[in-house]
């Protein structure tokens, strides 16, 4: 389906491995968020970046503002690890009290101090940012055949965590099947210790498996074709046909995966994320057989999750009051904690350090995260989290103004919208919960944001042939039937 445009040389096939072990085998140790787990994907992080770095002259092929982008969003969390005089460092926003501990607990005049607050947590923090970076810089080293291939594994990935979520469903908590998580007992998530995390995998990868479902279906009603019935009754068994149904099936357990973790957010996404696919990736060409086709699988889903019961999810909904939950009381102490730091923040990977301080008593557990991505980036980077997401959003919004404008799509095209809806979903997630703090998910999205800004270097003369013939097959549609309607045909009793 994917030709392959660059032939792959020798470092893009080691490129190419090292991506596909990272993206897939993170997600299947607690989402990589265990300390052996972690220390694995940075040092294959590591190794991945330092094979490209050794291939300069290739780094140059990712566009110049991206190239200045990366080099920002490293260095920033770097700064924080500079050590200040002691002196200038108390007078910072937010660091006061600090001194007089750090004297007690060092027993000695402390001369240096580093911007952040823990600059232990600073560094471990910083060393995760090496395996984001490296994904998303390969996929400009990538081809397009690979890249189509590290998705088609993501496909299968997210196939593989719906059914382990779908088997896991009202399982006692110490079923095989769960691999010891004993977290959410009765919901679906995978290999994930928490239910909003796992959903939040398969929001990424459901708009992927919905755009090769449409590049499929696209190839297959742009070709010519007989309208006998007889033709049709074969085409049904031919390999696109076979492909197109194998896709809508994972499409299908994706669905069903997010249903059953009983995640209120990301049962809202989905819906969304079908809204915007049926507007956005249908193909152009014969849109109201796509969004027939889509519709077709939202019904089957809602069919098969009734069998299943539906019950327990929409009990779900019914036991607590959004407005009660206590993410609002997090909210609101984190939102106390940001004043305090702003404008440098505490540090990157300091928000449990800040939050010792700010500990609500209603709350009884440990407060480990915001549950909002954003609230945690401005309490630890200050006013550089809103210059960071304010040049990331205008980067991803000027990509996608361009590929929205782009009339003649190609295969990558409809890959790059599924990944712009799968970032958008991400980033919606991330008002809810913490899902880019989980490395897996974290990686998954940087190969997203990677994809989606690369640039379309397909011959133009493949996408005109493609095109030409998908143009051509209403009018072949109208002459078959023409054809069929003739008064010779008529008298012949094989066609009627």
């Amino acid at each position: 389906m994917i030709n392959n445009v660059n032939p792959p040389t020798k470092l893009s096939q080691i490129i190419f491995a090292l991506v596909v072990i990272l993206l897939v085998l993170a997600p299947l140790f607690r989402g990589g968020n265990r300390p052996i787990a972690l220390m694995l994907i940075e040092l294959l992080g590591l190794a991945l970046l330092l094979l490209m770095i050794s291939q300069p002259q290739r780094i140059l092929v990712i566009p110049r503002y991206l190239r200045y982008f990366i080099v920002i969003f490293v260095s920033i969390p770097l700064l924080y690890l500079i050590p200040i005089p002691i002196d200038w460092w108390a007078v910072l926003p937010g660091r006061e009290g600090y001194y007089e501990v750090l004297s007690l607990l060092e027993h000695q005049d402390v001369l240096f101090h580093s911007f952040s607050i823990n600059s232990l947590a600073t560094e471990l923090s910083n060393l995760v940012i090496i395996p984001i970076a490296a994904i998303f810089m390969s996929c400009f080293f990538l081809n397009q055949k690979q890249l189509f291939d590290v998705i088609k594994f993501l496909i299968l990935l997210g196939a593989l965590q719906a059914i382990i979520g779908l088997m896991q469903f009202s399982t006692s908590i110490d079923h095989w099947i769960r691999f010891g998580i004993e977290t959410h007992s009765t919901n679906a998530v995978g290999t994930y210790p928490n239910r909003n995390h796992f959903s939040g995998l398969l929001e990424m990868i459901l708009p992927l498996a919905i755009a090769y479902w449409a590049i499929c279906f696209n190839h297959r009603i742009s070709k010519d074709s007989r309208h006998h019935w007889r033709t049709k009754l074969a085409y049904l068994a031919d390999k696109e046909s076979l492909l197109i149904a194998g896709v809508g099936v994972v499409i299908l357990l994706l669905i069903l995966g997010v249903v059953f973790s009983r995640s209120r957010t990301g049962i809202a996404l989905v819906m969304l994320c079908i809204f915007l696919s049926a507007i956005l990736l249908t193909p152009k060409l014969n849109r109201k057989r796509g969004i027939r086709g889509i519709v077709f699988l939202v019904t089957l889903v809602l069919v098969i999750a009734a069998q299943i019961g539906l019950a327990p999810v929409f009990q779900r909904f019914a036991d607590q009051d959004p407005l009660t939950d206590s993410r609002w009381t997090i909210y609101r102490v984190t939102s106390d904690a940001i004043s305090q730091y702003f404008p440098l923040g505490s540090g990157p990977g300091t928000y449990e350090s800040v939050l010792l301080g700010f500990q609500p008593n209603n709350i009884q557990h440990f407060i480990n995260h915001a549950h909002n991505d954003y609230l945690e980036w401005m309490t630890e980077l200050g006013i550089f989290s809103v210059i960071l997401f304010i040049g990331f959003l205008s980067i991803i919004s000027w990509k996608f103004i361009q590929l929205m404008r782009n009339k003649d799509w190609g295969d990558i095209n409809y890959i790059q919208m599924g990944c712009g809806i799968g970032i958008f979903l991400m980033l919606l997630h991330s008002l809810t919960d913490y899902n880019l703090r989980i490395p897996a998910n974290a990686l998954i999205f940087a190969f997203l944001c990677g994809v989606f800004l690369k640039s379309n270097h397909e011959p133009t003369k493949k996408r005109v042939i493609r095109n030409r013939k998908a143009k051509t097959y209403c009018e072949n549609n109208r002459e078959a039937k023409r054809s069929l309607n003739s008064p010779r045909n008529q008298r012949n009793p094989f066609l009627n």
